[in-house]
């Protein structure tokens, strides 16, 4: 009864279809859905392993609990599409717009998001580990308690980012724009933020262990309560940040 024929022909009827039959399967792995218009779709709950979205517009589409791994989602348009607790494993999202999407719990592990638009995103508790994010757009995006462990953000922008308690271990931050950030109690153990603009951002408690943090900016940064065990500062600007009682003033060179 719910094939990619009728769900590529009317949306509203299939819609209409999953409301009456909410017990009914929707299997679509695999299938081609190149450049569809599928707008506000419902396709919670669906099997999309391995399909091709390939610039699709699914904008406010509903993903609750679906799969969607090892999908290609190139150049698709997501904005403000529902994506909570969807499994986007090894998915594509290059160059993707996922513009206020909701991702809460989302499994985005091992996926490449490259130049992807996440601005204003909710990744609240999502799984991003290992996930490729060079290049994309993360402003004011909300990270909270998400995993980002062993993520590569090179050049990523994540100006005013929430990354409140979030798991940073081992991330790639290279040249990432984190101005403003609010990095609260993160865990950033081990992780590259070579000549990360950090200028203004909140890092109280946050735990920098061996951090590598050479060449970046830490101007105005909160750096109170913070663990710098080991953390590499060489030629950091420090320039009035605060370190508990203690405020720089000065370009500091641990």
């Amino acid at each position: 009864m719910l094939d990619i024929e009728m769900l590529l022909r009317s949306v509203t009827e299939w819609n209409e279809t999953r409301r009456k039959n909410p017990g009914l399967d929707v299997d679509l792995s695999g299938v081609d859905l190149t450049r569809a218009c599928l707008h506000g779709a419902n396709l919670s709950n669906a099997n999309l392993q391995g399909a091709n979205l390939i610039e699709a517009n699914i904008s406010g589409a509903n993903f609750y609990r679906a799969d969607l791994s090892n999908a290609n989602l190139r150049r698709a348009i997501l904005h403000r599409a529902s994506l909570i607790k969807a499994n986007l494993s090894d998915a594509s999202f290059y160059e993707a717009n996922l513009d206020g999407a909701c991702l809460h719990r989302a499994d985005l592990s091992r996926s490449i998001l490259t130049e992807a638009n996440l601005r204003g995103a909710y990744l609240i508790e999502a799984n991003l580990s290992d996930t490729i994010l060079d290049g994309a757009i993360l402003h004011g995006a909300d990270l909270i308690e998400a995993n980002l462990q062993g993520a590569q953000l090179t050049d990523a922008n994540l100006r005013k980012a929430s990354l409140h308690w979030t798991n940073l271990n081992k991330a790639d931050f290279h040249r990432a724009n984190l101005q403003y950030a609010s990095l609260f109690g993160a865990t950033l153990q081990k992780a590259n933020l070579q000549k990360a603009n950090l200028h203004g951002a909140d890092l109280t408690e946050a735990d920098l262990t061996d951090a590598n943090l050479t060449d970046a900016d830490l101007g105005m940064a909160n750096l109170i309560g913070a663990n710098l065990t080991g953390t590499d500062l060489n030629n950091a600007n420090l320039e009035g940040s605060s370190l508990g009682n203690y405020h720089h003033n000065n370009k500091i060179i641990a």
